[in-house]
């Protein structure tokens, strides 16, 4: 903003513009980052405590994901073309 930006409109204007964009930004930014790590956390806490109960059920549970994520990626890989 200019400085005549400042004298065309009032303090309460700009002060209210100010508070908008910090609330915006917290609430687009800052809380989606603090939802990241809570929900990072409990799932490494979750996965800890299932290991703990059931070792058996954690090594199925990887069995079951890798392949499907191999196909996927063995399927992208022949679908490749060069040049």
């Amino acid at each position: 903003m200019s400085m005549r930006d400042f004298s065309q409109h009032s303090i309460g204007e700009i002060s209210s513009t100010i508070t908008n964009d910090v609330n915006k930004f917290e609430t687009q930014y800052l809380d989606t980052i603090i939802k990241i790590i809570l929900q990072t956390t409990t799932f490494i806490f979750s996965s800890a405590v299932l290991f703990y109960y059931n070792p058996l059920s954690v090594f199925a549970a990887i069995m079951l994901f890798l392949p499907r994520k191999s196909y996927q990626q063995m399927g992208l890989l022949g679908n490749q073309t060069f040049l």
